[in-house]
C-alpha cells in the first residue's frame, strides 16, 4: 500500500477513536449513582459531600447523590455500635466508589483485590447477615429485635473477593492490579480539567453524535478504494 493511502487510513481511525475516548470522560449511571440524560462529565463540587468528602475536588457525585448513599447506610452503620471505626471506614468506602471520577466514567469498573482483602480484614470479626431483597450482606445490630440471622462474616465468606462479590462489588484479577480501582485519591485527575463545560445550546447536545457517523461513513467508503 503507498505511504499515502496509509497514512490517510490511520487518520481516520484516529480520528474514530479519539471521539471513543472523549465519550468515555462522561458519567455513566451505576450504583447510587442516578443520572439524567444527557450524561454529564466529572465536576468539582460547589458543595460539601460529606461521606464522601475525597472527591469533593473532581466528582461524578452531587449532594443529592451522598445523600441517597448516607440514607442507605443510617441503620447498619453509622447508627450501629457494634462497628468498629475501621469497618465502618470500609463499609462507607464500598458505595462512596462511585464518586471517584475514574470508577464514574467507566474507567476503573472493579476493585482490586488487594482493596477487597482490605475491607474484609477490617469487618472479618463483625456479624452480617444477607439481606433478602437484595441478596447482598449488610452489617448486622445486636441492639436491633430484627428476625435477620447474622453470623460473623468470616464464617459466611472466606476471603476478600467473596466479600466484594457478596456485597455487589465486581473485582478485578490479580494479573491486571493496574487497571482497577485501589481507593486511593489522585491530586490531579485531569479529568475535569480536560472535559469542556456542558454547551449553552442544549440542541448541540443532540448533535454531538454526527461528527462520528461522518466518520465511520468515509472510512467505509474509502477503505475498499484503498486496497482495489
Amino acid at each position: 500500500m503507498p505511504p499515502f493511502k496509509f497514512l490517510t487510513v490511520l487518520a481516520v481511525y484516529v480520528l474514530v477513536l479519539v471521539d471513543g475516548v472523549v465519550s468515555q470522560s462522561t458519567c455513566v449511571p451505576q450504583g447510587m449513582l442516578h443520572l439524567d440524560k444527557p450524561y454529564q462529565p466529572p465536576k468539582r463540587s460547589i458543595v460539601d459531600l460529606p461521606l464522601c468528602e475525597k472527591y469533593q475536588s473532581c466528582s461524578c457525585c452531587n449532594a443529592s447523590h451522598v445523600l441517597t448513599i448516607r440514607k442507605s447506610l443510617e441503620v447498619s452503620v453509622f447508627e450501629n455500635p457494634d462497628l468498629l471505626e475501621d469497618c465502618k471506614q470500609s463499609l462507607k468506602e464500598i458505595p462512596c466508589r462511585v464518586c471517584d471520577p475514574e470508577v464514574g466514567v467507566g474507567l476503573k469498573e472493579k476493585v482490586c483485590q488487594s482493596k477487597c482483602e482490605h475491607w474484609f480484614s477490617s469487618c472479618r470479626d463483625h456479624f452480617f447477615s444477607y439481606i433478602q431483597s437484595t441478596g447482598r450482606l449488610s452489617a448486622c445490630r445486636t441492639d436491633d429485635n430484627s428476625p435477620l440471622i447474622c453470623t460473623q462474616l468470616n464464617d459466611l465468606v472466606s476471603d476478600g473477593e467473596e466479600f466484594c462479590e457478596a456485597m455487589g462489588v465486581k473485582v478485578a484479577a490479580s494479573s491486571v492490579e493496574e487497571d482497577c480501582w485501589d481507593g486511593s485519591v489522585i491530586e490531579s485527575y485531569g479529568l475535569c480539567e480536560i472535559v469542556p463545560p456542558r454547551p449553552a445550546l442544549w440542541w448541540i447536545e443532540h448533535i454531538a453524535w454526527i461528527p462520528s457517523l461522518f466518520a465511520l461513513l468515509f472510512l467505509f467508503w474509502l477503505t475498499p478504494r484503498l486496497f482495489s
